[in-house]
């Protein structure tokens, strides 16, 4: 980690994360990668178990709004998102990611929703997971001409559950 670069993980706050492809080229404008990233995200999420609440997935970078992981930490659980889709997508010249990640703390209701309109508002042919209005804590994952399926990625949380109980924080706002 480089010199004065502080992250607060095991905060019991959502994170909003960002990772770029290497040299923000177009690794993932590709169906076929966007369908390997989203197999490896789910792989990661069920291994490191953590609750995935939005993400985005561009042609060269990816946006997730995600829960800490109950098993390592974040840091380790990107890292393990990042080499499972650079080892089943391989670059040309062998670097898929750039190194490092931005991670922005989510520690307010008003912050989630600034981020998950965010990820829901960019503009792409990608790929992100959303709450639906029919049902609390069920997901559909949606793409841009708007073809819609279960996602596993958002399972509900306890309601009431948040950082003073030392659980997860809600999905839903108090």
């Amino acid at each position: 980690m480089p010199w004065g670069l502080v992250r607060f993980q095991r905060s019991h706050c959502l994170h909003f994360i960002t990772f770029t492809c290497y040299r923000r080229q177009a690794f993932l404008n590709t169906t076929h990668a966007k369908n390997v990233f989203e197999r490896s995200l789910e792989q990661t999420r069920r291994s490191y178990r953590f609750y995935v609440i939005g993400y985005v997935v561009m042609p060269e970078h990816v946006h997730l709004l995600v829960t800490e992981p109950e098993r390592a930490t974040l840091a380790r659980a990107i890292q393990a998102l990042k080499q499972s889709v650079s080892q089943k997508l391989k670059a040309p010249d062998g670097r898929f990611w750039q190194t490092r990640y931005y991670d922005f703390n989510v520690r307010t209701p008003q912050k989630r929703v600034e981020k998950l309109k965010y990820i829901h508002r960019t503009p792409s042919i990608a790929v992100w997971s959303k709450v639906p209005r029919t049902g609390p804590g069920a997901a559909t994952a949606t793409t841009y001409r708007e073809k819609s399926a279960p996602s596993r990625s958002n399972r509900p949380l306890r309601p009431g559950s948040g950082a003073k109980s030392g659980r997860r924080p809600s999905l839903h706002s108090p």
